[in-house]
């Protein structure tokens, strides 16, 4: 089955702290902020999309307990989720699809139970019907509304090149602290999103990116030896490489998507970044990638 219908929350391993899972809720808002304790101070953590499912561990509380991206407890407010659990049939596929309420698309007005007009790029969607009124196709999306048809691929239909997707969100895409999506994401989720979509596993933190994603290279490609679709890591920060000497990443000092030599941004952080978080630790590349002709 593919990660896109089943989710990017289930567990694979046992759940922290010998708890168990009561059961499975779905994201009802187009962007869910959840929430995790730093010491006793409530900090945000993640955000979740429209249509992904997430394991429910403790429902008792004013926030619920969940396990977000198989492994991290954090806590949603419960108007975020329901129990109503969808097949997703198909998956936004552009930075972000506007949902109104009716197929007369000109007269309708937007969705404003799910807290945004927008579905946001990855939310895994079911499609329920189809339209349309000779200005363009249109398909029901269920629990939302009626979005372009051209917002949506269906589940299996894959990207073809993650760098390329990468390249795909600079337009839109604003640098948000654990954001996702087209309108917003942070240097690791905007690389997840993107290999997502082309069907490659990334873990969502940088930090597990520099230790699971793929293969790792020799740190000395960094005197000329990278490629096209290497994923830099630093301590807390992950971009990706265009060619051998051109990083795309979202970052504090960008605002959002950008590109630049990799020499600039490492220089900048050598000048500004703590120690500890100044040089480049980790080199990893997915082994099958092909960057497009």
């Amino acid at each position: 089955m593919e990660t896109l219908r089943l989710g990017l929350h289930r567990p694979s391993g046992e759940i922290p702290g010998g708890q168990t899972i009561k059961k499975y809720v779905r994201i009802r808002v187009a962007n869910a902020q959840c929430y995790g304790y730093l010491g006793e101070e409530l900090k945000n953590a993640s955000f979740l999309l429209f249509g992904e499912t997430v394991p429910l561990l403790d429902d008792t509380g004013s926030l619920f307990k969940i396990l977000v991206f198989g492994k991290y407890e954090e806590l949603i407010p419960p108007a975020c989720v329901t129990d109503e659990l969808i097949e997703s049939t198909h998956y936004i596929s552009v930075p972000y699809a506007r949902v109104v309420e009716s197929e007369d698309v000109k007269s309708s007005r937007e969705i404003k139970k799910l807290g945004s007009e927008y579905l946001r790029f990855t939310s895994p969607v079911r499609v329920v019907k189809e339209a349309d009124r000779g200005t363009g196709r249109h398909v029901l999306v269920e629990g939302a509304g009626w979005i372009p048809a051209n917002a949506v691929r269906e589940i299996g239909d894959h990207f073809p090149d993650f760098v390329e997707v990468v390249g795909m969100l600079m337009p839109s895409s604003v640098y948000g602290h654990g954001e996702r999506g087209g309108l917003a994401g942070d240097c690791s989720s905007v690389i997840q999103s993107a290999c997502l979509v082309c069907g490659i596993p990334c873990p969502r933190i940088a930090g597990d990116i520099a230790k699971e994603f793929g293969i790792p290279v020799s740190l000395s490609a960094l005197d000329g030896d990278l490629r096209c679709g290497d994923i830099v890591c630093w301590s807390g920060h992950v971009g990706v490489m265009l060619d051998a000497t051109t990083i795309r990443h979202s970052s504090e000092w960008t605002m959002g998507l950008a590109e630049e030599p990799l020499r600039d941004l490492i220089a900048r952080r050598r000048e500004h970044e703590p120690p500890g978080k100044r040089e480049v630790t980790a080199i990893r590349r997915w082994p099958f990638y092909k960057p497009l002709p």
